[in-house]
């Protein structure tokens, strides 16, 4: 399985008249969960006060990631999916070691609402002599429309500005994803414009509409800084 380019099928549709949602937690450490059967978690739906956080991945998320890696939806506009088991495993073990990598590319992170696992977000570092990156990520179809999308590529952004120090991050979608692509513009990302036929997948070609943005238009005026733990 590889990180799906920004959104997962229709996107997580933002509302506009959505009530303030409360920022993310950055966090190293992963928190202490009762889980009842992880290989069939189920996210909570988003109630007002629930903890929200992103931890680094773990080899244990893999039951939860998978809960939507299966599903037809969350993969549409995807060069990867629906998965077996066996794929997701191979991916999660794939961005866990990633970790350890030296220097380290690619930081994985597990996005919790209330404790369950409702999505993951990636920062992939390009080029670090240019100081160039890409933010990615993936959420469970069921709490699509929920503002979490956003939430994790903020904290990706402000990750990668704050703690990598570069200067350019970029993402892609699908044109089809209205979703992410509004998502995108949320987050102050620059619409650069289109590229054509950059991936195959299961209906045809597909195209890319790439969005931006510089350190110094980090953060937006109507955002300020997000509140972030070191990772």
């Amino acid at each position: 399985m590889v990180i799906p380019t920004v959104g997962v099928g229709r996107g997580p549709r933002e509302r506009a008249s959505a009530q303030a949602r409360p920022e993310w937690t950055v966090r190293a450490a992963r928190p202490v969960i009762t889980v009842h059967d992880r290989r069939h978690a189920c996210p909570a739906v988003a109630r007002p006060g629930d903890r929200r956080t992103l931890d680094k991945i773990a080899s244990e998320d893999w039951p939860a990631i998978h809960s939507w890696a299966c599903r037809s939806e969350a993969c549409r506009y995807q060069v990867w999916g629906p998965n077996t088991e066996a794929q997701t495993q191979e991916f999660v073990e794939g961005a866990v070691r990633a970790w350890s990598d030296t220097p380290q590319r690619r930081f994985s992170f597990v996005a919790r609402l209330a404790g369950d696992v409702v999505g993951m977000g990636e920062l992939h570092v390009r080029s670090r002599v240019q100081r160039q990156g890409e933010i990615t990520y993936i959420v469970h179809p069921q709490v699509w429309g929920q503002g979490i999308g956003t939430q994790i590529g903020r904290q990706l952004l402000g990750y990668g500005f704050g703690e990598l120090g570069l200067h350019r991050i970029h993402a892609t979608c699908d044109p089809r994803n209205v979703g992410s692509s509004q998502v995108l513009a949320k987050l102050g990302m620059t619409h650069e414009g289109s590229l054509r036929h950059t991936q195959l997948i299961r209906d045809g070609w597909r195209d890319s509409l790439v969005f931006s943005v510089l350190e110094d238009e980090w953060p937006p005026p109507a955002q300020g800084m997000p509140s972030a733990r070191n990772c």
